[in-house]
């Protein structure tokens, strides 16, 4: 008795771990995204602003 609710303890933590993993890396992909995002709107503008002066 006392095994088997171990093993389901231990069954549960791997879940919530691996839930965790996978929401951790979401989060990477996510904050690279909007690291990325204000460096592309730097070169739009750049890229404007020469269009403008040439």
């Amino acid at each position: 008795m006392n095994i088997n609710l171990q093993k389901k303890t231990m069954d549960k933590e791997k879940l919530t771990r691996i839930d965790f993993w996978k929401k951790l890396s979401r989060l990477k992909i996510t904050s690279r995204k909007i690291r990325l995002m204000p460096a592309l709107a730097c070169l739009q503008l750049a890229i404007l602003f020469f269009m403008k002066v040439f």
